[in-house]
């Protein structure tokens, strides 16, 4: 396209030096300096984006087979999640989309809700959730104060208007909705909304994620119901959850009531992410061992045992699921790789001895 229109106003210029009889010197140093400055803007662009992060490939540039194996790889007992959320993103992104991407996570702690975000950032941008693209709004550390209302509405329009302004590929994924102030989700509707432009930017390509706890005992209750009829939890579906836990954000305080963006049906997919069994959060902790290069500690299913242990689960009458989901589990596994550490050195130092 710039090419285009640097031989359109080459020819321009020409075309006029013919007419008005200039010098062949003349009409040289003219082409020149339009072609010259031409190539100088498009050097200027290309050297800017080796050396800063640019809304285009390589910077952008989804993989998502990866994502997809990611997902099934380090993500556990969130079957709803991994079926959902790599198609809607994925269509979304090689489609002609009519509105911006939203969907919505909700469900306990330690779910993998903040986890499966990241995991989305770091494989549809190069610098992950480090990129400039990546906007991760946590709504206690920047809304606190509920009397201050309307300037967080201005705040957040003007920080997701610049945002989509400079990159309309852009990922705002916000954090603990359930804990913003009531309507302040509303100052945004219209950037999640059904238009082509709002204030001269695009916003269609972008996408919205709203993590929040909201509806996790209607997910909670739907899932030991599903136990208690001795029917499989994989056999459970989105559309199984999507009308309660709607129902319930737009019903219940929190940053969801009475939102025009419910209202409006904005949020195109309401995920739940179920809360997990202890064989997931055992999972969670052989998947931590290998992270932290202890292939060894994963294998022992002792160790593996003596983590999930310290972890709580409920109801009391038959417990089996997590409190913590696996949010605690480094800070458990840690203790059993540091206790492991120092017997194995304990052990070197007194083989040293007995050389000696």
């Amino acid at each position: 396209m710039k090419s285009s229109r640097f031989f359109v106003v080459s020819t321009l210029v020409c075309v006029s030096f013919l007419c008005v009889g200039a010098e062949p010197l003349s009409l040289i140093v003219g082409v020149a300096s339009v072609f010259g400055g031409g190539l100088l803007v498009a050097f200027k662009g290309t050297l800017r984006c080796k050396l800063f992060e640019c809304c285009d490939a390589p910077y952008i540039n989804p993989n998502f087979e990866i994502l997809r194996n990611e997902l099934r790889t380090k993500v556990f007992g969130q079957h709803i999640v991994l079926q959902n959320v790599v198609a809607a993103i994925e269509t979304h992104w090689n489609g002609q989309p009519v509105k911006p991407l939203v969907m919505s996570f909700h469900g306990y702690t330690g779910c993998g809700k903040n986890y499966v975000a990241s995991l989305i950032a770091e494989n549809l941008y190069k610098n992950g959730m480090k990129s400039s693209f990546v906007h991760h709004i946590v709504a206690s550390a920047e809304f606190p104060d509920i009397s201050r209302i309307y300037e967080y509405e201005e705040k957040l329009r003007k920080q997701i208007h610049d945002a989509a302004q400079s990159c309309a590929q852009s990922l705002f994924i916000i954090d603990e909705v359930d804990k913003m102030p009531e309507r302040l989700l509303s100052a945004i509707k219209s950037y999640m909304d059904y238009y082509q432009s709002v204030k001269g930017v695009d916003f269609r390509k972008s996408i919205f994620l709203l993590l929040s706890n909201k509806g996790a005992s209607d997910i909670l209750g739907i899932t030991i119901a599903q136990h208690e009829a001795g029917k499989e939890r994989a056999a459970l579906r989105l559309n199984d959850f999507e009308g309660k836990v709607a129902h319930d954000s737009f019903n219940r305080e929190g940053g969801l009531k009475m939102s025009e963006i419910i209202s409006n049906h904005l949020i195109d997919h309401y995920l739940p992410f179920l809360p997990l069994e202890r064989s997931h959060v055992e999972q969670c902790i052989g998947a931590y061992f290998e992270l932290q290069h202890r292939p060894e500690l994963a294998r022992q299913k002792d160790k593996v045992k003596l983590v999930a242990d310290q972890l709580k689960y409920f109801p009391n009458d038959n417990p089996i699921y997590s409190s913590s989901g696996c949010k605690r589990v480094a800070m458990k596994a840690d203790l059993i790789i540091a206790s492991n550490q120092q017997r194995r050195e304990k052990h070197e130092g007194h083989d040293q001895n007995d050389e000696l």
